[in-house]
């Protein structure tokens, strides 16, 4: 019987082994530095790129457009961008981690490739590790400019 709830005991113990214990820190450091990639490819002009960072169920909402589903959709609503060689910046200002999800708040602007602003406003990302990588699942874009 013993050996039994030794046995036990150990199963438990092994099963919360494989859940993420993950520093928030960490998480935070990893997903501010695929940001940072994410906006450099995107500045670049490599819009398909910038989406690549996005997972294949992501769900993508700007102010004044239907939703945009997939990452394909995504590449497709930020092509314009590259193409009128736009710039942009992103803020991070708050960030929370939750297990297998982390949430970015913050502000962004955008600029045109004479450097006039074209659109500020503020976000909010929902990632999801995927398989130990770090992806956007949920993005949501509230514009604040009044064009």
């Amino acid at each position: 019987m013993k050996n039994v709830m030794s046995l036990s005991l150990l199963i438990f113990l092994m099963s919360f082994s494989g859940q993420s214990q993950t520093d928030p820190a960490e998480v935070e450091d990893q997903i501010h530095e695929k940001t940072g990639k994410m906006v450099e490819k995107l500045n670049s002009g490599d819009h398909e790129g910038f989406a690549s960072y996005f997972s294949e169920d992501t769900n993508l909402k700007i102010t004044g457009a239907e939703p945009f589903s997939g990452r394909e959709a995504v590449a497709k609503a930020h092509q314009p961008m590259t193409e009128n060689a736009m710039q942009l910046e992103l803020n991070s200002e708050e960030f929370f981690h939750h297990g297998e999800y982390a949430t970015e708040m913050g502000s962004y602007q955008i600029f045109t490739s004479d450097g006039e602003e074209a659109d500020y406003g503020n976000f909010m990302t929902l990632w999801k590790n995927v398989g130990g990588d770090w992806q956007i699942f949920r993005d949501v874009i509230s514009s604040s400019s009044e064009e």
